[in-house]
């Protein structure tokens, strides 16, 4: 019975070994994340002050870029721009079947196309043809 019990003793002893190495090894990994976030952290500051050192302040060209994002961006619509937009869908819709295009949706070259507001498109004339640029 007594070698049972130092069995288990010895079971006990290299368990309480092994957890107390695996310990070690998770505070070490631990350590060392630490000093390589240290690092990174300090890298990372080094590189957002040269790019800060590098960048130009430039007023005109930092509205020049919100503009160009904004006018990219769908148009909010007025409530008179809205209600002209329902007026119309309810007139296109007494039009008789076959007489426009337009009227159901498709575009012909015949077509009117109402602009919304003025800025939003642009027609430039290239290679003996007209293009329509818009944001919309």
């Amino acid at each position: 019975g007594g070698d049972g019990g130092g069995g288990d003793d010895d079971d006990d002893e290299d368990e309480a070994a092994t957890m107390a190495r695996e310990e070690a090894a998770d505070r070490a990994v631990l350590y060392f994340r630490a000093a390589e976030r240290k690092l990174l952290q300090h890298k990372v500051k080094e590189l957002v002050e040269r790019v800060v050192a590098a960048a130009n302040g430039d007023y005109g060209a930092d509205q020049m870029a919100r503009r160009f994002v904004r006018d990219r961006l769908p148009i909010v619509r007025t409530e008179q721009e809205e209600a002209g937009d329902a007026e119309t869908k309810a007139a296109l819709e007494d039009i008789e079947s076959g007489i426009a295009p337009e009227a159901f949706g498709g575009l012909a070259p015949s077509s009117l196309v109402r602009i919304v507001r003025p800025g939003i498109a642009r027609l430039v004339y290239e290679d003996d043809c007209a293009a329509l640029y818009h944001c919309v």
